[in-house]
């Protein structure tokens, strides 16, 4: 509702410690508004302003108090708050009435020690033995507790009404009451500091924690009611810190379960990876469900080397339990991360392994994942014929499983086989359908996926402007997820649409922003893209230099990819750079090449055909062949009418034509071919 409201404006503040930003160090990047405010220790004055703020009671300061409390605190505003009220505490500072006094005599001798852990351990050592009590048995709950929970936990030791106890360290400044409760009938409270829960768990006896930790599991689970699901890795943690093995790893697998489906990767990736530490190695089952969880967080947020540790642990692990769906799973999986990596010939492999697997298991659910990856991975290479006479199949079979989730992906990779035959409309509808499922579904990364592939195919028919506001909500709803895949090729693709408005310095700084998650999932394909991009750009600003490196870069990685079609592309980028630089003879070799690999293989494949067919007809005019000039026209157009035929809406027609600068070119040479 907020998103509605124009006028609507919202702040959020977000706390962390330094090494968060060692972990994840561009966190935040691109995010419009983002502001990081580093807090440093306070200077001398400012932290006696803030002694006076809580000293306010007092008429005269001593400056004696403020030089001890100065240099005892060094700048902490969190050391001075606590060693004030130590020093109330003592009887140093009397805090009775309106008007509160100093004893320096006292002041004189107090012992103050030299840690903040010190001081809170002190203050804890002076509270009364039942206070001090249910304040170690809520440290063992954590930073947050309930007063239900403490009263299980200290029933057997105190005869004192807990709230009594709780309201008494509330008047401390120990701990604070919450307004709402997350477990229903229980009041919630939550310690002052992190540091302060730490201070009292370390005085609880290690003889006792297991015992507590235990309770505390059991009671969560049978109170948190409608609302356990948010509860699921607090659990799990007490009972591994119960001693619970099992237990906690069957937890924790739920909490990665949960995270995952929520699209928490990050999260998702920290609950499997506990309860992989938990599970026995012969404890294969657990072992399977942990490690398949894993598998996919990695592979979501990019983390090769995790992948790949993980990938082949998953394939010996579904061959020792001799399960043929579990060995079709982990074989779709190795040629998944292997067609990221650019390796045809291995993913091809491994998901014809995963068919096989999945047919003799009769896993109509794995058939329906398979099949569209392998029609991908037949278009990438360029066999269309063998894409095309498995497309229905692949389509049908997702559809027969019944689960929307593999039917969402389906349509995703199904959609690219229509682009590249150049039946735009079909993968406008494919993509369309697969955004509805995605939002029915409250699929968060397919709904991402689909918005940035839906931007793509709109740019592919002239619809720029759209295209680029869809894949503007694409990249913002990749990176608010962390999923780097997705806001890689979100943010390539943003780079082409700001390509196509002309809007050179955007395009060049969303192609920069792409480069560190694509090398940080080692995504070739991506990498090449990138390149080719880069190209486009460099060449529209007429930075040749720079774009015929980027144009020979992309060739030559397309190349040693495997993809014929990429250099393709790329080489024609080499001819307009070699045209506007009037080096005809380079041009006329490099167009040559372009007109041999058009007769021989087709513009199906090519991303865009109508530059490569505009880019011949140009360099063949400037180096007066006429002859394949003609060639090139006519091939051209023939494309560009049969592109045309399959676009049904009238006035996508029209902006096909008359919007995308290479078709309207190609049209100016012979105005016969509409």
């Amino acid at each position: 509702s907020l998103g509605r409201e124009s006028k609507s404006r919202l702040m959020i503040v977000c706390t962390t410690r330094l090494r968060f930003f060692e972990r994840r160090s561009k966190w935040g990047e691109g995010i419009a508004g983002f502001a990081r405010l580093e807090l440093r220790q306070l200077s001398q004055l400012r932290s006696r302003l803030l002694i006076a703020e809580i000293l306010h009671k007092i008429e005269a300061i001593p400056e004696a108090l403020y030089e001890r409390i100065v240099d005892e605190a060094e700048g902490s505003p969190y050391f001075i708050e606590e060693l004030i009220k130590m020093l109330i505490d003592e009887g140093v500072i009397e805090a009775a009435g309106e008007s509160w006094q100093v004893r320096l005599e006292k002041l004189a001798v107090v012992n103050v020690p030299p840690t903040l852990t010190g001081i809170l351990q002190a203050r804890l050592d002076g509270l009364p033995a039942p206070e001090k009590r249910i304040l170690q048995r809520a440290a063992v709950i954590g930073r947050t507790f309930w007063d239900g929970l403490v009263r299980i936990l200290t029933e057997e030791e105190d005869t004192q009404d807990v709230n009594s106890l709780l309201a008494a360290l509330r008047e401390r400044g120990l701990i604070f009451h919450r307004e709402r409760s997350m477990i229903a009938g229980n009041q919630e409270y939550m310690f002052k500091h992190a540091l302060l829960r730490d201070a009292a768990y370390e005085t609880v006896l290690l003889k006792h924690r297991r015992i507590y930790h235990h309770r505390v599991a059991r009671w969560i689970e049978e109170n948190a009611g409608e609302r356990l699901e948010e509860h699921l890795a607090l659990i799990a943690g007490h009972y591994a810190d119960g001693g619970q093995a099992e237990l906690a790893a069957d937890w924790y697998i739920r909490a990665g379960e949960r995270a995952a489906s929520l699209y928490s990767m990050q999260e998702a990736r920290t609950w499997f990876g506990q309860a992989l530490k938990l599970i026995c190695a012969d404890d294969l089952e657990r072992r399977w469900r942990a490690l398949l969880g894993h598998d996919e967080a990695v592979g979501a947020l990019g983390e090769v080397a995790e992948r790949h540790a993980d990938d082949p642990t998953l394939l010996a692990l579904a061959q020792t339990l001799g399960d043929d769906s579990r060995l079709a799973i982990a074989y779709y999986r190795i040629g998944s991360q292997a067609y990221t990596e650019g390796n045809n010939a291995a993913s091809l492999q491994a998901f014809q392994q995963a068919l096989e697997a999945a047919r003799r298991a009769q896993d109509l659910s794995m058939e329906g994942l398979i099949l569209p990856m392998q029609v991908v991975l037949l278009t990438a290479e360029g066999d269309l014929t063998s894409a095309a006479g498995m497309v229905d199949l692949a389509l049908e079979t997702a559809a027969r499983t019944g689960d929307l989730n593999i039917l969402a992906r389906a349509l995703t990779n199904l959609a690219q086989y229509y682009q590249a035959v150049g039946d735009v409309a079909r993968s406008v509808q494919l993509l369309q359908q697969q955004v509805e499922i995605n939002q029915q579904q409250g699929n968060r990364l397919g709904g991402a996926i689909g918005l940035m592939n839906l931007g793509y195919y709109y740019l592919s028919v002239g619809q720029f402007t759209t295209g680029h506001s869809l894949l503007e909500r694409a990249v913002q709803a990749a990176r608010s997820i962390g999923a780097r895949s997705c806001l890689a090729y979100g943010l390539l693709n943003l780079g082409l649409a700001d390509w196509r408005l002309g809007q050179h310095e955007a395009a060049h700084q969303a192609l920069q922003l792409s480069l560190e998650p694509l090398e940080a999932i080692g995504d070739q394909r991506g990498l090449e893209a990138r390149q080719f991009y880069q190209g486009l750009v460099l060449e529209s600003m007429g930075e040749l230099a720079e774009a015929a490196a980027q144009f020979e870069a992309a060739r030559a990685a397309s190349e040693q990819l495997g993809m014929p079609a990429q250099a393709v592309e790329a080489q024609a980028g080499l001819a307009r750079v070699a045209l506007q630089r009037c080096d005809l003879s380079q041009a006329g070799q490099h167009a040559a090449l372009l007109m041999a690999y058009l007769e021989m293989e087709g513009p199906q494949v090519l991303e865009l055909p109508m530059l490569v067919y505009l880019t011949c007809a140009r360099v063949f005019q400037a180096i007066c062949d006429t002859g394949r000039l003609h060639h090139a026209l006519e091939d051209g157009c023939r494309e560009l009418k049969a592109r045309l035929e399959r676009i049904g809406e009238p006035g996508w027609r029209e902006t096909f034509l008359e919007t995308v600068p290479e078709n309207r070119a190609l049209m100016a040479f012979d105005l016969d071919c509409t």
